[in-house]
C-alpha cells in the first residue's frame, strides 16, 4: 500500500453536505472558520471565492471544486462586489442539508465538509495550502471523476435507499482522494506531505516507516539508509514532512495504534508490539502523551 493510501486508510473519514443551493441574482455568503476541511463544488454557472486572508477573489467555473483543508473563513458569492451574509457551518451526519432553491437559478453549488472520528492533524492535511482550486477546465475529461462523484453524492442524499449511508461514505473518500490527485498533478513542486513520498532518499525512508512501524528505528539507521548525515537527513525530512523523523515516527505509530484499538480486538500488548513498543506500559505512556487519553479510555 502506498503512503498516501496508508494514511487515508488509517484515518478513515466520511463527510457531510451542509448545503445544496440553486442561486439567482446577487448573493454572497461569508462562512465562518471551522476546524474541518470544507469543499464547494460548483455544479452550474460561475461564482467567486476568497478566504479571509486574501484580498482578491478567484473566479469559479462550472465543474470547479474549491477545497479548504483547514476550514479557514471564506467568502463565496455571485460576484466580487456582492454583499456577503455571515453563516456558521454546523455539520451533522444525521441531518439533511439546507436547501436553497430559486426557480431562475443561475448557479448551483454543493457545499460540504469532511469528518473523522479522530482529527486531521496528520501532515498530509496540515501541510496542504489554505485554498486548493481544482479547475475542471485543466483536467483531461477521462480523469475528471470528481464531477461524477459529487453528482452521485448529490443524488444519493435524496433517494433514501437501503445502503445509502455506506455508499455516501465511500463517495466522500473517493472525492477527497480525487481532489488531492487532481490538484497535485499540476502542483508537483509544492512543499507538501503529499509530494514527500516522491522525494528521493527521504521518501524511501518514509515508505519504510509506513511499511514497518514496529521496527526498532533509530535516527542513525534512517540517515544511513538515506545515505545522508544525521543533520542533513533531519533537515531534509523536516522540510518534506514538516516535523523531525523521530517525531513523525512516534506520531504515526500512535495513529496506527489508535486505529488498531478502535477497529480490532487485539490485546494492548499485541498492539504495542505491532507499533514498536516492547511493553503495554510504554504504549500507554506514548499514547496518552500524543492524544491526551489512554488506550483503555478509547476502547470503552
Amino acid at each position: 500500500m502506498d503512503i498516501i493510501s496508508d494514511v487515508l486508510h488509517t484515518l478513515r473519514f466520511t463527510g457531510n453536505v451542509f448545503m445544496r443551493a440553486n442561486m439567482a441574482g446577487e448573493w454572497g455568503v461569508h462562512y465562518q472558520a471551522i476546524d474541518l476541511p470544507v469543499f464547494h463544488y460548483l455544479m452550474r454557472g460561475t461564482a467567486w471565492i476568497a478566504t479571509e486572508n486574501q484580498k482578491s477573489f478567484t473566479k469559479l467555473e462550472a465543474g470547479d471544486v474549491i477545497f479548504l483543508p483547514s476550514g479557514t473563513g471564506h467568502f463565496i458569492a455571485s460576484s466580487p462586489e456582492s454583499e456577503c451574509t455571515k453563516m456558521t457551518i454546523v455539520p451533522d451526519e444525521t441531518c439533511m442539508p439546507t436547501e436553497i432553491s430559486d426557480a431562475d437559478a443561475e448557479q448551483q453549488v454543493l457545499c460540504g465538509v469532511f469528518l473523522t472520528k479522530d482529527d486531521f492533524q496528520h501532515p498530509l492535511f496540515t501541510s496542504l495550502p489554505e485554498l486548493m482550486h481544482v479547475k475542471f477546465s485543466s483536467i483531461h475529461s477521462s480523469e475528471a471523476f470528481h464531477p461524477h462523484v459529487a453528482h452521485l453524492i448529490h443524488t444519493a442524499i435524496s433517494n433514501g435507499y437501503g445502503g445509502t449511508d455506506i455508499l455516501i461514505d465511500r463517495l466522500y473518500e473517493i472525492l477527497f482522494i480525487q481532489l488531492l490527485q487532481q490538484y497535485f498533478s499540476g502542483n508537483r513542486h509544492v512543499d507538501s506531505f503529499y509530494n514527500a513520498p516522491a522525494m528521493t532518499r527521504v521518501g524511501d525512508i518514509l515508505k519504510e516507516i509506513h511499511l514497518n512501524p514496529g521496527k526498532a528505528w533509530t535516527l542513525d539507521e534512517m540517515a544511513e539508509g538515506a545515505y545522508m548525515s544525521r543533520s542533513a537527513f533531519t533537515a531534509n525530512f523536516r522540510k518534506c514532512v514538516g516535523m523531525s523523523p523521530m517525531t513523525y515516527l512516534t506520531m504515526w505509530r500512535m495513529n496506527k495504534a489508535r486505529s488498531l484499538i478502535r477497529n480490532t480486538g487485539l490485546s494492548y500488548r499485541a498492539i504495542a508490539k505491532k507499533v514498536g513498543y516492547r511493553t503495554q506500559m510504554g504504549l500507554n505512556k506514548a499514547f496518552k502523551q500524543q492524544f491526551g487519553y489512554s488506550p483503555k479510555e478509547l476502547r470503552k
